[in-house]
C-alpha cells in the first residue's frame, strides 16, 4: 500500500516541479521576445516646426545663366502617340449577339487587333 503512495506522491511532486520550471521558461522567452521588438534608436517624428526650417543641403541651387541657354538649344521630346479610337458599338439584338458565328468572329477581329498591336 505504500508503494503506490509513494509513486503518486513523487509524480505529483514531479509535475509540480515541471510546472514551475515552465512557467519560469515562458517568463524568459516573454522577456526575449520584448527585447526582440523594442527598437535600439527610437523612430524619428517630424513636427511642424522641422517642416518650416529650410535645409540648405535639400533646397536646389539657383540655375546659373548658361543653363537657360543650354535647356532652350535641347528640343523638345515628340509628343505621345494619339490613342486608339474606341472600339465600336455593337447594335445587333440580343439574339444576333448570342449566335456561335458572331462570336467567333468577335474573337477574330480581337486576335487581329492584339496581333497588330505586337506589331507596333
Amino acid at each position: 500500500m505504500r508503494a503506490p503512495a509513494i509513486g503518486v506522491a513523487l509524480a505529483l511532486v514531479g509535475a509540480a516541479v515541471t510546472a514551475q520550471d515552465l512557467g519560469e521558461l515562458a517568463r524568459q522567452e516573454e522577456k526575449r521576445r520584448q527585447e526582440k521588438r523594442a527598437p535600439a534608436t527610437p523612430p524619428k517624428s517630424y513636427t511642424n516646426d522641422d517642416l518650416r526650417k529650410p535645409d540648405d543641403a535639400a533646397s536646389p541651387a539657383p540655375p546659373k545663366a548658361g543653363a537657360a541657354r543650354k535647356q532652350a538649344a535641347t528640343p523638345a521630346p515628340p509628343p505621345p502617340p494619339e490613342p486608339p479610337p474606341p472600339a465600336p458599338v455593337d447594335t445587333r439584338s440580343t439574339a444576333e449577339q448570342l449566335d456561335e458565328g458572331s462570336w467567333r468572329e468577335r474573337a477574330a477581329q480581337r486576335r487581329a487587333a492584339v496581333k497588330g498591336l505586337e506589331e507596333q
